[in-house]
């Protein structure tokens, strides 16, 4: 059991932990602690990396906590499209938004890449999805 616990928060940890950096090391400045102090092998560096591996943990929390939440509660049976047209549109809306994203740069480029996501999550689906009762009718006849 202990094992298909971390399993299942083993990727979300591993794709959002670099989220939790920042407001460590901003956390660690200004509480004034040693968190980058000292020649690595010394007391004073082993010390300063525990706070460190503390203050990613309370920073990380609370995004791990929001993940898992969404994650348990998101829909699992999601039918995809299987018309050509829309895997078509689908992968041009993601190949699209890729490509602008690196052309033009973080922000405006971040903001173009995400609605190209977007828009290939949505092509890429059954409009409208069906619900469970109605799959489980169309499965059982």
């Amino acid at each position: 059991r202990v094992v298909t616990i971390l399993g299942a928060l083993g990727m979300p940890l591993y794709l959002w932990h670099k989220l939790a950096e920042l407001p460590a090391a901003w956390l660690g400045e200004r509480l004034g602690l040693p968190i980058d102090a000292g020649i690595p092998g010394e007391v004073g560096f082993w010390l300063g990396r525990l706070w460190w591996i503390l203050l990613c943990i309370v920073s990380v929390a609370p995004v791990m906590v929001a993940v898992v939440s969404f994650e348990m509660s998101r829909k699992r049976d999601v039918v995809s499209a299987t018309g050509t047209p829309a895997i078509i549109g689908g992968g041009a809306a993601l190949l699209g938004g890729i490509i602008a994203s690196l052309a033009l740069g973080a922000l405006p480029g971040a903001l173009f890449g995400l609605a190209g996501v977007a828009a290939a999550s949505w092509l890429l689906r059954v409009h409208p999805q069906p619900t469970a009762i109605s799959t489980s009718r169309s499965t059982s006849t």
